[in-house]
């Protein structure tokens, strides 16, 4: 586990939600993400996934539990939360991580 000084270097970026397009270059190649765009950083516990001997349900409850991030940003217009975690969550249940 890292400790406090570790920590103050690599702060969790805040969500960020963006309604229109933006076009940058990466390793050379010039990118455009859409509008409506929303990024967040999940950080994951090394230790807990380390010795779990089965992960995957691990990193599908925690990217699940991450979505709360979502409603910390403003309101999105048009944006149903509650059917996106639905999705989510059966995404996962049919890949067989829940």
């Amino acid at each position: 586990m890292h400790g406090p000084s570790v920590r103050a270097i690599f702060q969790t970026p805040q969500a960020q939600h963006r309604t229109e397009e933006k076009t940058y270059m990466h390793r050379g190649v010039e990118l455009t993400t859409p509008a409506m765009y929303l990024t967040f950083d999940l950080r994951l516990d090394f230790e807990k996934y380390l010795n779990s001997p089965e992960p995957k349900p691990l990193f599908a409850q925690d990217a699940l539990a991450s979505l709360e991030t979502i409603s910390k940003v403003k309101k999105i217009k048009d944006f149903d939360l509650v059917r996106f975690k639905t999705d989510f969550q059966q995404f996962f249940q049919e890949t067989g991580w829940l």
